[in-house]
């Protein structure tokens, strides 16, 4: 069979050169979690090298799945929101070995992939209202613009609030990144992240008189990471409060993607969820055994979708090319961690422009979504913003009479919250 028949290219009104250039456009557009995990995830034990393969093959193998799967042009692979879940959440405040922690990836792979069976997007809508839903993406926005500055290294790690020390060359490399990005994407100049990537990069060579011997090498083996998996004390109170609270994380984002790309595709929502979710397990499955954390949809697919790409064989492209990336190592190690923080930083912009959300909601609606978006960057914590949320939405009901319209599923959500909340108070 050919490509062309294999991807239904002619049912769809597309070809081969479109899809082509739409799959190397998405991966221009999401190249920088390669550059990005390996700097959160080392942060939490984990090689950066063992970080960077497993994140190169996570990506490659998944975009191949789920291009095959599901005939989507949607990128799958570890998010910004996921891995630096699980440096702040599940490594430093539950105190959880980085083994154990990709253990908890693991099994919660095998937990998304049975939900995505039984229709768990109406699951997680009747539990979490959308209103709710785009207040922790708002929330996780702010969440990732303080871990930005946090590991731009802009700041001394002994200054006061009051006393500030400025690291010029951070400062610098920083705000290049971030205002070549925003001039590319004010006129429309695609992969603007990867060119203020480049720019900073090369201006930080030249004042550190950097030498690159080679740019392309052969991948180093995976050293620490695969198959690291253990089952020791795997199934106490504090590694299932982690694993309760990085699959609701993971399938919250995944929902409003979905719902996102689905409508830019002009698709069916209904009909066009359980797969999608199902790769997304399978792509947690593989990180964890690789070295990785759990995995999600990038809403960066849209700029393939918006170049026309409609099928698979755009996600199908750009697995292939992040595999070509794992060559490309040398080079990567070149790239200032100011210049990666910082594409975190535009991340969370693009996240905290869209407030028009909130100007829709309810009152009790909006005293919910206002505790979310608080409680994550405050508590530095996605799965407490959550539950912050739930919990208060659904009081809030009860006490304005309004406890009929709460769902089922919602008061298994609070107590599941709760007892997250009694677990994690007492660690």
């Amino acid at each position: 069979m050919s490509i062309e028949k294999f991807f239904k290219l002619k049912k769809l009104n597309s070809n081969i050169k479109t899809e082509v250039t739409s799959g190397i456009l998405s991966y221009l557009t999401v190249a920088y979690i390669a550059i990005i995990n390996p700097l959160i995830l080392s942060k939490a034990g984990i090689p950066a090298n063992d970080v960077f393969i497993a994140t190169c093959i996570t990506i490659a193998v998944s975009c191949l799945y789920i291009g095959i799967r599901t005939n989507l042009p949607i990128i799958i692979g570890p998010t910004s929101a996921t891995n630096t879940y699980f440096l702040e959440g599940i490594t430093n405040s539950f105190g959880i070995p980085w083994p154990q922690g990709l253990t908890i990836s693991f099994i919660s792979g095998i937990l998304i992939f049975v939900l995505s069976k039984y229709k768990i997007r109406k699951i997680i809508n009747e539990a979490i209202p959308d209103n709710l839903t785009s207040a922790i993406i708002y929330g996780i926005g702010l969440f990732l613009c303080i871990i930005s500055l946090k590991f731009s290294g802009i700041f001394s790690a002994n200054s006061e609030i009051a006393n500030l020390v400025i690291d010029q060359l951070n400062f610098l490399i920083f705000f290049t990144t971030v205002i070549t990005s925003l001039i590319c994407k004010y006129y429309k100049i695609p992969a603007h992240t990867v060119l203020g990537i480049i720019t900073a990069t090369i201006i930080a060579v030249f004042i550190n008189n950097t030498h690159v011997a080679t740019v392309i090498s052969m991948p180093s083996p995976i050293q620490a990471s695969f198959f690291a998996l253990t089952t020791e004390n795997i199934l106490n109170y504090k590694n299932m409060a982690a694993l309760f609270a990085v699959t609701i994380i993971v399938l919250s984002d995944s929902n409003s993607s979905i719902s996102l790309l689905m409508k830019s595709l002009h698709k069916n929502i209904n009909n066009n969820c359980s797969k999608p979710i199902e790769s997304i397990a399978v792509a947690t499955v593989i990180g964890g055994v690789l070295g990785t954390s759990n995995s999600g949809i990038y809403l960066e697919s849209i700029s393939g979708i918006n170049n026309g790409g409609k099928t698979g064989l755009t996600t199908c492209v750009t697995g292939l090319l992040f595999a070509l990336t794992l060559f490309l190592s040398p080079l990567l190690q070149i790239i200032p961690s100011a210049a990666t923080s910082a594409v975190l930083f535009i991340i969370s912009l693009s996240i905290l422009k869209n407030w028009s959300f909130f100007k829709s909601l309810s009152l009790i609606e909006k005293i919910s979504a206002c505790l979310i978006i608080v409680t994550i960057p405050i508590r530095f914590s996605i799965a407490d913003g959550i539950g912050i949320g739930v919990i208060s939405y659904t009081l809030l009901k009860i006490l304005s009479g309004k406890i009929k319209k709460i769902k089922p599923t919602l008061y298994v959500m609070n107590i599941i919250f709760i007892s997250f909340f009694i677990i994690k108070s007492s660690i």
